[in-house]
């Protein structure tokens, strides 16, 4: 009895261990991913510097996307660092504020 339960215990734990290896194995993993459409005109080079990630994170994630990337495709981006975009109105201030600036510094 002693040694069906040792090689029980034996073939658990090798089962286990087994299992374990092979989930290091399966790739990138992030525990912040998030969704991207991919709209008209967008390259994986575009996309990248809009979530500040290198291209070569895309492609981790979404490997097809080596062969290329087409309109509506998503894709699955690591999203360490937040994207904000800028709207219409935020650059307008900022351009403002660049120009206020210039001129506070002029006079």
């Amino acid at each position: 009895m002693k040694k069906k339960l040792l090689f029980f215990l034996a073939a658990m734990f090798c089962f286990v261990y087994a299992n374990a290896q092979v989930a290091d194995n399966e790739g990138p993993k992030s525990d912040n991913l998030v969704t991207h459409k991919v709209e008209m005109g967008e390259t994986v080079m575009l996309i990248a510097k809009k979530y500040r990630i290198k291209p070569t994170d895309i492609y981790d994630f979404n490997p097809d996307a080596v062969n290329g990337i087409a309109y509506n495709t998503v894709l699955q981006i690591p999203a360490d660092r937040k994207y904000v975009p800028k709207s219409k109105k935020n650059k307008q201030d900022d351009d403002n504020q660049i120009s206020q600036d210039a001129t506070a510094t002029k006079e």
